[in-house]
């Protein structure tokens, strides 16, 4: 069978015009920019895109990284890890460059690039229609996390750093020795640079076991990977920034996250049958598995099921990791990356010429936000979690935002109790912070509760949000 799909790549990106050989990675590539860059609410379904570009614009107005928190009112002062700072400020860039289009402009290309990069590799082992359809099915494990934020820049590392690993491998030599550089990068950008650094321990492991008789080689595989551990050190962060990621793991509160919740049907349907034939394909050719490749992809899927946000992981390093057994790798196909180029420029020059505001949603009332008066925006606020990002990006301190790792489990849970209309809280933490407003989803429990609660009134609604103000 890999003989075949060998002779069948070879007559489909050799034998055929250049449209028989990449045509169905880039229409992959392609059809995801164009669902993005045409909707590009799909990108803002998340309200800690508020804050990232909250930090992102705090970074560059004073040029230096926070330590403590500058936004909220209620944690205001206290230690916090800025960990994405990088991707922040590249964030905040994009949007005062063009506001919600740069934004939309920036992800995109992000996310293309990612697939062009898997599917160039796809391409050394598949026939291209399989190549097609192999970087697809990685993609759609990719749409529940499809959000403006710095763990899509964290995708496309993380696909070229296992790209560099798998290639260095295939030759039996070192991976280039610049390539920690990216590792530094990725520790500045997102925490997700742990499980980079997960997985060159382990292709420096096999690397060690299959060079045991070679003992220079071995010695340089070792050099090279304390070097990748080395450079997750150079951020501004010190010890701190290394540390954040394994505290975070911990936490109760994210059981409470969506993107932190477990895999579960219905809602995972399609990420769960992708793994099932994964799986299936597998158990049909472990014996050519390296074991700790395997160990790999069992790892990765476990985090997976235990929390959504790793299901594009898993999607990805399955793809890589299985695509070499169909063979031996092929001549890439000519690419014409100036005809990607062009297509990807007249995409992104149309939406960046084309106005396009942020809708308001359950995430963004951001209408409602705007219209409060000067004095209620300056007054403590009790806010929906969703809408801290948003409320941090108007200039207005939330109680609570998305850093659910700096508020911590027991103040989180709290405020989920208030927002469930638990109002012996809701009236200690009146008291305690002297909140004069609130802004809530129209469905909120807490919000039902405030239309008959003495003392409160309703100030503004639309259909996704509704203000209350105290009245005494």
């Amino acid at each position: 069978m890999a003989t075949a799909a060998a002779s069948i790549d070879q007559s489909g990106s050799r034998e055929g015009s250049w449209w028989r050989g990449p045509a169905a990675v880039w229409a992959v590539a392609l059809l995801g920019a164009l669902i993005l860059l045409i909707h590009p609410r799909r990108l803002f379904g998340d309200g800690d895109t508020g804050w990232h570009l909250g930090a992102g614009n705090w970074i560059l107005r004073t040029g230096t990284i926070p330590h403590v928190d500058p936004f909220s009112f209620t944690f205001r002062g206290a230690p916090w890890t800025a960990h994405e700072w990088l991707a922040e400020i590249l964030m905040s860039g994009a949007f005062r460059l063009a506001g919600w289009n740069g934004l939309t402009v920036l992800f995109t290309l992000v996310a293309t690039c990612t697939l062009l990069l898997v599917g160039c590799e796809l391409l050394r082992w598949l026939p291209p229609r399989w190549a097609g359809a192999g970087l697809f099915a990685a993609a759609c494990t990719a749409v529940p996390m499809v959000h403006a934020r710095p763990h899509m820049l964290g995708w496309l590392l993380f696909a070229g750093w296992l790209i560099l690993l798998l290639h260095a491998r295939e030759r039996r030599g070192l991976p280039p020795w610049w390539a920690p550089l990216l590792m530094a990068i990725w520790a500045n950008l997102h925490a997700s640079y742990i499980l980079g650094l997960g997985i060159a321990g382990l292709f420096t492991l096999e690397a060690l076991i299959d060079h045991r008789r070679e003992p220079a080689t071995a010695l340089r595989w070792a050099a090279w990977g304390l070097l990748a551990l080395a450079a997750t050190t150079l951020t501004p962060l010190g010890l701190q920034g290394f540390l954040y990621p394994f505290q975070v793991k911990d936490m109760k509160v994210l059981a409470i996250i969506t993107e932190w919740r477990p895999t579960r049907l219905p809602d995972d349907a399609p990420f769960l049958f992708y793994a099932a034939l994964f799986w299936a394909f597998v158990a049909t050719r472990w014996r050519r598995f390296p074991p700790l490749r395997l160990l790999l992809l069992a790892g990765l899927f476990g985090l997976a099921l235990l929390h959504v946000r790793h299901q594009p992981l898993f999607g990805l390093t399955a793809a890589l990791v299985a695509a070499p057994l169909f063979g031996q790798p092929q001549a890439k196909p000519h690419m014409r990356w100036g005809w990607v180029v062009g297509v990807l420029a007249v995409l992104a020059g149309a939406r960046l010429l084309v106005p396009w505001q942020m809708p308001d949603t359950a995430e963004y009332p951001l209408t409602l936000i705007n219209r409060l008066p000067p004095d209620l925006r300056s007054r403590p606020v009790l806010n929906d979690y969703s809408m801290g990002g948003p409320l941090i990006m108007s200039g207005i301190a939330p109680a609570i935002d998305g850093r659910a790792d700096m508020y911590g489990d027991d103040f989180s849970f709290a405020h989920l109790a208030m927002q469930n209309g638990g109002m012996p809280k809701f009236r200690a933490f009146v008291r305690r912070w002297d909140v004069r407003w609130t802004i809530l989803t129209r469905d909120s429990p807490l919000a039902a509760k405030l239309n008959r609660e003495p003392g409160w009134r309703r100030y503004a609604a639309t259909r996704d949000a509704v203000v209350h103000v105290r009245t005494r």
